[in-house]
């Protein structure tokens, strides 16, 4: 389902919802609402008074926050990290929007939290919320590439020029070509993550392998697919945008490929893996 509202271009935050918000509540035993809970990139600070944490901090870019029933972050405190369940109704929530015009809120929260009610620790948890955001974001990408790909070839079957279409020309094909293949890199990507996440959790590269593939692909598909369909895809009135904008937006969400990149070539030397690689 979190593919399919990538190719959909659902203006909801169903994805951090299913993938990121309800599995992290859940695990800490805290209640899953009904309404839209969406997942904060950045951590809060914590600290304890009179039994309750006083959570403070800006969270920016938090996806729908304004219309949120719960917005989830990780709040650090002396004793670790907290899952925190955050009421948008008792914090300062201006707001904002990426490329693709979808809401990315700055909340500003200094308020207190009941233990156990509406916040819960949990070892790791912002390195589990960051992989979770990041595979349900690398689905999303996968998503929107399935649907640019059929649009570009169509477009360039039916664009005229020079007397014949377009996509008779070689530089079109190699274009479609490519598209073609990062589509399916992020696709396999994902799959792979998806089956290795829910077999055996998040302590795996799994995650985030995804992650800088989908960040290869949303640059290399939204790129081709405007050179290809030319100026008139960068038009209000053609559809192409409602992917190929959120694409480049969803693309640096819960960490750039360039981030994972390092963060997997850090965990491969640690581990000794270079020397069997150069053997």
């Amino acid at each position: 389902m979190a593919r399919v509202a990538g190719e959909t271009a659902v203006p909801l935050p169903y994805t951090d919802a299913a993938l990121v918000t309800g599995p992290l509540l859940a695990d800490v035993g805290l209640p899953v609402p009904d309404g839209p809970c969406v997942a904060a990139q950045e951590t809060l600070a914590a600290e304890e008074s009179n039994g309750k944490w006083r959570v403070r901090g800006t969270l920016r870019r938090v996806p729908w926050a304004a219309a949120a029933e719960r917005i989830v972050a990780v709040a650090a405190s002396s004793d670790g990290d907290l899952v925190v369940a955050l009421d948008p109704a008792r914090a300062t929530v201006s707001p904002g929007a990426n490329l693709a015009g979808e809401p990315r809120d700055t909340v500003v929260v200094d308020t207190l939290v009941e233990q156990d009610v509406d916040a819960a620790p949990l070892t790791k948890a912002r390195e589990l919320l960051l992989r979770r955001g990041a595979l349900a974001r690398s689905l999303l990408i996968a998503g929107a590439a399935a649907a640019v790909l059929p649009a570009t070839a169509l477009y360039a079957s039916q664009r005229v020029q020079f007397g014949r279409p377009i996509a008779r020309q070689q530089a079109v094909q190699h274009a479609l070509a490519e598209i073609a293949a990062e589509t399916e890199a992020v696709r396999a990507a994902t799959a792979a993550a998806v089956t290795t996440c829910a077999s055996g959790g998040f302590g795996s590269a799994a995650a985030q392998t995804a992650k800088v593939q989908a960040g290869t692909t949303a640059s290399v598909v939204a790129r081709l697919a405007h050179q290809v369909h030319g100026a008139i895809g960068t038009t209000q009135e053609h559809p192409l945008h409602r992917h190929t904008l959120r694409l480049w937006s969803w693309r640096d969400e819960f960490g750039g490929e360039g981030a994972w990149a390092r963060s997997l070539g850090d965990a491969a030397l640690a581990l000794g893996a270079w020397e069997v690689v150069t053997q």
